[in-house]
C-alpha cells in the first residue's frame, strides 16, 4: 500500500526482479558447480581404493606387512564435499543478499 501511495511500485518491482535474477543466476552456478564436483569426488574415492590395492599388492609381494590405508577416505571426503556444497550455495545466496 505504501509503495502505491508514493508511485514507487514500478521501480520497486524492477529492482526486485533484478535482485531475483541475480539470486537465480548465483544459485544456478552454485548448483552447477556442485553437480560437477560430485562425480569428480566419487572418482577420487575410487582412485584411492585402486592406489591402496596396488600399493598393498606390491608391499605384500615384497613381504612388507602392516599397511592400513583406505576405507576412511571416502567417508571423510563425503563430509568435506557435503560441507563445501553447502558453503558454495551459501556464498551464492550471500552475494545477492548484500548487493
Amino acid at each position: 500500500k505504501v509503495v502505491k501511495v508514493f508511485c514507487h511500485e514500478e521501480e520497486s518491482l524492477k529492482q526486485f526482479n533484478e535482485l531475483n535474477e541475480q539470486l537465480f543466476d548465483s544459485a544456478y552456478q552454485a548448483n552447477r558447480f556442485a553437480n560437477i564436483m560430485m562425480p569428480v569426488n566419487a572418482q577420487l574415492g575410487n582412485l584411492s581404493y585402486v592406489v591402496c590395492a596396488v600399493v598393498g599388492g606390491i608391499l605384500a609381494i615384497t613381504g612388507v606387512s602392516g599397511l592400513t590405508l583406505g576405507g576412511g577416505y571416502p567417508g571423510a571426503q563425503g563430509d568435506v564435499c557435503g560441507g563445501a556444497d553447502k558453503g558454495v550455495v551459501s556464498v551464492a545466496g550471500g552475494n545477492t543478499a548484500h548487493a
